[in-house]
């Protein structure tokens, strides 16, 4: 945000510019855009549980147990989901479909992290 726009704004109200009367209200620029590169370096966020079980599961842990944890959770997260907001004529294809939805993302997960860590 340019600070010209809002000294044309002072000068035609008739306001004095911010450097010779300064106030308790003065604007404080702050870039929005950039919050996100000013984070403390060394404080991660931690990953979702799926992508931690699969970047595990490559980094040596080669027991799918946490995937497969992961996987019922997420398919029983999107099937509550489908239950509460979506056609609820066929209880076999709900399940069908969580199931299917819930697969996909971890085929995804699991895709992306072996070409990622090549």
């Amino acid at each position: 945000m340019s600070t010209d726009l809002i000294a044309i704004f002072d000068e035609s109200i008739g306001l004095e510019p911010q450097a010779q009367k300064p106030s308790s209200n003065a604007i404080v620029q702050y870039d929005d855009g950039s919050a996100y590169m000013q984070r403390k370096k060394g404080k991660k966020k931690p990953l979702p549980p799926s992508q931690q079980a699969v970047v595990e599961y490559y980094a040596g842990d080669k027991s799918p147990n946490k995937i497969i944890q992961t996987f019922l959770a997420r398919s029983v997260l999107i099937g509550t989901a489908l239950a509460v907001f979506g056609d609820n004529k066929d209880q076999k294809s709900l399940v069908q479909n969580a199931l299917v939805a819930s697969a996909s993302i971890e085929a995804f997960l699991l895709y992306w992290y072996k070409i990622k860590n090549k």
